[in-house]
Order: structure tokens, then C-alpha cells, then sequence
């Protein structure tokens, strides 16, 4: 007697073939079991270093909307400071701007001091700048559920 098994999508239900397609035709979850492996070890990696770092608590809708927000930023900033290239005719190369040094400032001791004077406070060299803040997490734009 033959048995058949018949393979089911994890992700969407959907009868596959694995002998025949590596993903789902309906979803492109992968149904090859040592593609669906490495694809299972990849997303449990992710999502724990989500949920171990403040993501915990959101729905997977809100987890996507915050990706595609960050997805949308690194594309805007990638445009802002990619150089533009004009094409160059006949394939020459096109000029380079020539490499200037600056000159450097001379080192100060650390222990030149500003004077005191009766109006302010004296001022070290060697001590630290104030520390610059974090930089703030954008957040994601206000969503308009559909149902």
C-alpha cells in the first residue's frame, strides 16, 4: 500500500509540493524543510533580540509599521548624503579634486589655565565638553487602521 503525505504551508495552509517548489507559491514561506530551518533560526534570532530590547510588548502590525518607518528613514538619509554621479562622456574619468591637508592645531598643555578674574570662574583646558545628548528615536507616523 503507498502512503501519501500531503504538505501544508506553515504560514498560509496552502497544499505543497516540497519535492517541487522551495516556497509556498501563495505566500513564499519556504516549504524545503532545510530552507524553512534556517529561515525558522534566522526569524527566532530576530525576534528575541526584539523582544529582549523593548519590543516585547507590540503587535507583529505595529513591529512591521515601525520597520517600514525606519526602512523609509535609512532610504531618505542614504539619498541625502549619497554624492550624485553624472555620467561622463566617451568613459573618461571624471576629474578628482586634489587631496589638501589641513593643518593641525598645536597640542596645549593640559595645564594652561585662564586667570581668574573677579567676574568668572576659572576655566580649565583639560576639562571635558558637556556630553551631547542621544540621539532621539523617531517615531513612527500615526497609522490609519483599514478593516
Amino acid at each position: 500500500m503507498n502512503k501519501t503525505f500531503v504538505f501544508h504551508c506553515d504560514c498560509c495552509g496552502l497544499s505543497v509540493d516540497p519535492q517541487t517548489t522551495e516556497n509556498c507559491p501563495r505566500c513564499n514561506y519556504p516549504v524545503n524543510p532545510n530552507k524553512e530551518e534556517l529561515f525558522l533560526q534566522s526569524s527566532i534570532h530576530d525576534l528575541q533580540r526584539v523582544s529582549k530590547y523593548g519590543g516585547g510588548n507590540l503587535k507583529i502590525d505595529e513591529l512591521v509599521r515601525r520597520y517600514q518607518f525606519r526602512l523609509n528613514a535609512l532610504r531618505q538619509y542614504k539619498t541625502f548624503i549619497s554624492p550624485t554621479v553624472l555620467p561622463v562622456a566617451g568613459g573618461a574619468q571624471p576629474p578628482v579634486a586634489p587631496i589638501v591637508a589641513t593643518p593641525s592645531l598645536p597640542q596645549v598643555p593640559e595645564e594652561v589655565r585662564v586667570a581668574p578674574s573677579p567676574v568668572s570662574s576659572q576655566i580649565s583646558l583639560s576639562e571635558k565638553p558637556a556630553a551631547t545628548p542621544p540621539p532621539m528615536r523617531p517615531e513612527p507616523p500615526p497609522c490609519i487602521l483599514m478593516e
